[in-house]
């Protein structure tokens, strides 16, 4: 019974995150083409209503395929945590043989750069973002400091 419930756990881990790595990319893919097509819409002097489609496209790219990306990261940690736990699968080796046998083929390994580039992606945004705050704090500074005058020099 225990052997089942070993099995049946990696199955949820490798199951849910394949399908919701699936679902990313057949989304990610599907966002992609709609705002090149939403971008050839009009000309840059009559754009025809392409800002608006545009920005709702960008909006739900940022937010669902961020909210995709962590789901996706958690799935692959509790796939890696359920594995090693219960020494992904194998019953009658040792436990330090099965995980580093395991964690040494080329598909661990491919599954572990994908994880890699999931999470700097999902690290893109916050980075974007500080750095965009960090551009307006500078600019109302500077717009405002009292100890510039208007040529640079100061008082």
């Amino acid at each position: 019974e225990h052997a089942t419930t070993v099995t049946g756990e990696m199955m949820i881990s490798i199951s849910s995150y394949l399908i919701i790595t699936a679902v990313y990319n057949v989304v990610d893919v599907t966002l992609s083409l709609a705002v090149w097509s939403a971008a050839s819409v009009g000309t840059p002097i009559e754009p025809r209503g392409r800002d608006v489609a545009l920005r709702s496209l960008f909006f739900v790219k940022i937010v669902l395929m961020n909210l995709l990306l962590c789901c996706i990261l958690a799935s692959g940690l509790f796939f890696v945590a359920v594995g090693r736990s219960h020494n992904y699968g194998c019953e009658n080796e040792d436990e330090e043989s099965a995980v580093s046998k395991f964690e040494q083929t080329p598909w661990y390994a491919m599954f572990t750069v994908v994880m890699i580039t999931y999470a700097f992606e999902l690290l893109l945004w916050p980075c974007l973002s500080m750095n965009q705050l960090g551009r307006a704090v500078t600019s109302l500074h500077a717009r405002y400091d009292p100890f510039n005058s208007e040529d640079g020099r100061h008082r």
